[in-house]
C-alpha cells in the first residue's frame, strides 16, 4: 500500500525537496509518522503507533466522561480515572507529533536536488 500512495504522492527515492515537502505536511497536519513512513523511515511505524494509541485513549476518556455525565449528572474530578487516561493520550500524541516533526525536519535536511535534465531530451512517462 505504501507503494501505491508514494507513486500517487509522487514521492521518489532518493527524497527531492518537493517529496520532503509532501512528508513534512503528512507528518504535521495527516498522521504523524505517515511522511516518516512514506520516507522510508522505520521510527514512522513507532510514531504511528503512538499516535495512534494517544488519539484512542482520549477518545476512549471521552466515552467514560459522556457516560458519566449522562448517568451520575456530576463533572469530573482529578480522582476519576478517565480523566488521567485523557492527559495520557494527550500527551502521547503530543509526543508523537513533536517526535514528527524533528523527523521531519531530518528528512528535509537530506534532501536533495534533482538533477537538471537536457532540454532536447522528453520528459519521462
Amino acid at each position: 500500500m505504501s507503494e501505491g500512495l508514494r507513486r500517487f504522492l509522487k514521492i521518489t527515492h532518493p527524497i527531492t525537496k518537493n517529496g520532503a515537502r509532501t512528508c513534512m505536511l503528512l507528518n504535521l497536519c495527516a498522521w504523524p509518522g505517515l511522511g516518516s513512513r512514506l520516507a522510508e523511515r522505520k521510527v514512522g511505524y513507532l510514531q504511528m503507533l503512538l499516535s495512534l494509541g494517544g488519539l484512542l485513549a482520549v477518545v476512549s476518556a471521552m466515552f467514560q466522561f459522556m457516560g458519566m455525565i449522562w448517568q451520575e449528572t456530576r463533572y469530573p474530578t482529578w480522582h476519576d480515572r478517565f480523566v488521567w487516561l485523557a492527559i495520557g493520550g494527550f500527551g502521547a500524541f503530543a509526543l508523537a507529533w513533536v517526535w514528527s516533526l524533528f523527523t521531519s525536519l531530518s528528512i528535509r535536511d537530506s534532501a536533495v536536488t534533482p538533477p537538471k535534465r537536457d532540454p532536447n531530451t522528453p520528459p519521462p512517462l
